[in-house]
């Protein structure tokens, strides 16, 4: 105990019946240190608000990717739910064919579309497209059909771009 003691006054004054100017520098390199100390621990402080920003985004961002992957996903099954609709009424194959599509690249959250010649589709008629095996993970495709033509729309659903090989897409035209 005695030794403790000793150690804390050997911190608290440096030396007994040192000077009042060697006390005073000693006490200023102590405050001077305990300065640094903060000013690092402040830094810390800001770069960890920095990052936690930073993840905020990349979590809004993520959001945003599956609200529209869920958009997609709605529209897919709202045009499933049609071709069934169709299929259990009078409906009747108009043409199956199939074509190969190369699409530029499409960007995280947009769509890219293809227009296809094919005699005889009407604008009335309902479209049925089959992605291929290979198609991208992240890649949702749907069609339109105007007059002697059809319209592939491939949308990226994910956070970042995506350069779709040349694959080939099958198409039904019901009627």
């Amino acid at each position: 105990m005695v030794v403790g003691l000793l150690l804390a006054l050997a911190w608290a004054v440096p030396s007994i019946g040192a000077s009042t100017a060697k006390v005073a520098r000693t006490a200023l390199a102590r405050a001077n240190l305990a300065f640094h100390n903060a000013n690092l621990a402040i830094d810390t402080s800001n770069k960890a608000k920095a990052t936690a920003g930073d993840a905020n985004a990349t979590a809004d961002s993520a959001r945003t990717a599956a609200s529209q992957a869920q958009s997609s996903a709605n529209q897919a099954q709202s045009t499933a739910n049609q071709a069934l609709s169709l299929a259990t009424g009078v409906v009747h194959l108009q043409a199956n064919f199939t074509r190969s599509v190369d699409p530029n690249g499409i960007s995280a959250g947009s769509c890219n579309t293809v227009s296809l010649s094919q005699s005889g589709v009407l604008p009335t008629d309902e479209l049925i497209v089959t992605p291929p095996e290979n198609q991208p993970i992240g890649i949702v495709s749907q069609g339109f059909t105007s007059t002697n033509s059809v319209t592939l729309e491939l949308c990226n659903v994910t956070g970042g771009s995506i350069d779709p090989p040349l694959i080939a897409y099958e198409f039904s035209t019901l009627r």
